[in-house]
């Protein structure tokens, strides 16, 4: 699910899914740690707000270093995705 989750935030921020990224995520305005497509979350009381897409994904992707973020096309994105999650997360 996770691994879903960061292809559809790559395809949404590069126009490669036509979805409105204005109406999706907020840019963190201050990128002074990690890299430069920060993903600002939200804070909400209710949980409909709490696990709606756009705010679920923001520390997966604020986690991951930017030059998985800064690929290419998409298959160069899940090939780096894929091995970064391989190496943190892989079997034990």
């Amino acid at each position: 699910m996770i691994r879903a989750d960061l292809i559809q935030v790559f395809k949404i921020l590069n126009n490669i899914d036509h979805v409105n990224k204005d109406k999706f995520f907020t840019f963190a305005l201050d990128s002074r740690r990690g890299h430069s497509l920060k993903l600002y979350k939200s804070r909400f009381n209710l949980d409909v707000g709490k696990f709606a897409f756009s705010n679920r994904v923001c520390d997966n992707w604020n986690c991951l270093p930017e030059h998985i973020l800064t690929a290419k096309s998409l298959s160069i994105f899940k090939n780096k995705l894929d091995r970064h999650l391989w190496e943190n997360w892989g079997p034990n």
